[in-house]
């Protein structure tokens, strides 16, 4: 599971089996309203959003390194998203 606050930069993750959450290193910049979806390898892609402008660019968390990935942009900026994990 993963979670933040509401236009936070700061995240957790839960681990399942450790039952236990963790704070991941802060987000390259603060949103909201954005979507996200996590893939089988426990990456994160959360794309989209808002705080102060609509973003259309997509950020990936990569746990084993705790870090960021710059991901590749939308074709257009949008918020109020739905995300499916896969």
């Amino acid at each position: 599971m993963f979670g933040g606050a509401y236009g936070g930069d700061k995240y957790r993750i839960y681990d399942l089996k450790k039952r236990l959450w963790r704070e991941c290193v802060n987000m390259p910049k603060k949103r909201n309203c954005g979507g996200s979806a996590i893939d089988t390898t426990g990456k994160i892609y959360v794309y989209g959003g808002y705080w102060n402008a609509f973003y259309k660019d997509m950020v990936v968390f990569d746990h084993e390194q705790n870090e960021w990935i710059r991901g590749p942009d939308m074709p257009a900026v949008n918020r109020w998203f739905a995300g499916e994990n896969y």
